[in-house]
């Protein structure tokens, strides 16, 4: 063999690699051999908690973060929510559309053809609505850990008819947080979105904020008294327009 069809045959193998590793997610998992993937139940709404399984997850790399869950619609994979050998449990995310459920690891793909998503995510705006998923918010779920390992909660005040719901603690040496979230008070069984905000200020060198508004979501609401317990979760993009959301309740009778 020739050393210039050698450096051929290498230079070929090289751009097979490559787009073999580049290929999207929708090319990958329309191949029959990458059939198999199992999702219970097979809607949901955002949010909806879904069972993925009927794959040997433990024959897979170990390498959690090459580990992704793909919906169709959206541009990010989310990571799974809870993963084992057999099973492997992830959240309809902000976003979501009705089409295939695909699961990638670093060196396999697997799909689920059908999924149906049984909301839409709103392009801007944000709406307000009973909370509809399979599982109940619980009061430790809207709990976080700040940087000092800090158990931050949600606190609460009213003025006039604006619900404000607060919390705030620290993200790092010089780094300080605060989301707020505000509603006003209908007098019905839902409120009214007026803002969610999450600002990051670092304090060390130079003074910066970060601001992450929230333009376009689902405002879910578990229990709402304006003077008693208020809980419910938000789904939305954030700045980087990767999908996401976050827990809050609070009671006022506490």
């Amino acid at each position: 063999m020739s050393r210039k069809f050698l450096m051929l045959a290498i230079l070929l193998s090289l751009v097979i690699y490559a787009c073999q590793k580049n290929h999207s997610p929708t090319e990958a998992y329309t191949s029959p051999k990458y059939a198999g993937l199992l999702a219970v139940p097979d809607s949901g709404y955002i949010g909806s908690l879904i069972h993925l399984f009927g794959i040997p997850f433990d024959s897979l790399s170990s390498n959690n973060f090459e580990r992704f869950v793909y919906f169709t619609g959206l541009k990010y994979p989310v990571r799974p929510y809870i993963f084992t050998s057999t099973d492997v449990f992830v959240e309809v995310p902000f976003g979501a559309r009705s089409g295939p459920i695909g699961f990638k690891s670093e060196d396999s793909s697997y799909l689920f053809p059908n999924f149906k998503v049984l909301e839409t995510s709103p392009d801007s705006g944000v709406t307000v609505k009973h909370y509809n998923l399979n599982y109940p918010i619980l009061k430790k779920d809207s709990y976080m850990i700040d940087f000092n390992d800090a158990l931050i909660k949600w606190q609460g005040t009213v003025h006039a008819d604006t619900i404000i719901l607060f919390r705030k603690g620290f993200c790092g040496d010089e780094c300080t947080f605060k989301d707020i979230i505000k509603l006003l008070d209908t007098h019905s069984d839902l409120p009214e979105f007026l803002e969610a905000t999450r600002n990051d200020t670092i304090h060390c060198c130079f003074y910066s904020t970060y601001n992450d508004t929230v333009k376009a979501g689902i405002l879910k609401i578990q229990d709402y008294d304006a003077h008693g317990l208020i809980s419910g979760r938000i789904f939305y993009r954030n700045k980087l327009n990767t999908p996401t959301s976050f827990v809050f309740w609070y009671d006022f009778k506490r």
